[in-house]
């Protein structure tokens, strides 16, 4: 059954003093009840039933897409991470591991106005952390969009 709220508590007596009696009944009467376990539950229910194995496929996905980042990419220093939560270091240089933080704002910018949100990290990071109902089709154009923001940014 659907979660519906408790009802409001009664208001107060108007009795400026009231009995001992009629005090321990408004009382009572003003406190709640604890919610229905439903909401909790039904979420616990799709973790368990779909989102947990969903991440981790979709996580094994963008990983394996992103494997080649450091090869293809030279302003990519790093890509790390579990699931879907994935951390992209983005460097001036790959060997030094020289930090560029006015790379890795551009990328966030890029990847904003081409529709997709990622947040940056530390100094020099950006990081994905997509919902965990994440589908193929949407994590293929992160990594699709993700690209070309790196090609943009690359760029010098």
């Amino acid at each position: 059954p659907p979660y519906s709220p408790p009802p409001p508590p009664p208001p107060p007596p108007e009795e400026s003093a009231p009995q001992e009696s009629e005090a321990q009944e408004s009382e009572t009467a003003t406190k709640t009840a604890p919610p229905p376990p439903g909401p909790p539950l039904a979420t616990m229910d799709l973790l368990e039933s779909e989102y947990i194995e969903n991440a981790r496929r979709m996580g094994e996905f963008l990983f394996r897409r992103a494997a080649d980042w450091t090869q293809k990419f030279r302003i990519v220093g790093d890509v790390r991470g579990r699931g879907l939560m994935i951390g992209v270091e983005i460097v001036h240089d790959q060997r030094t591991k020289e930090k560029a933080p006015e790379l890795r704002n551009k990328i966030v910018q890029l990847a904003f106005q081409k529709g997709l949100l990622i947040l940056g990290a530390g100094d020099t990071s950006v990081r994905l952390s997509p919902p965990l109902l994440i589908d193929e089709e949407q994590a293929d154009f992160a990594v699709r969009t993700l690209e070309e923001c790196f090609r943009e940014a690359g760029k010098n």
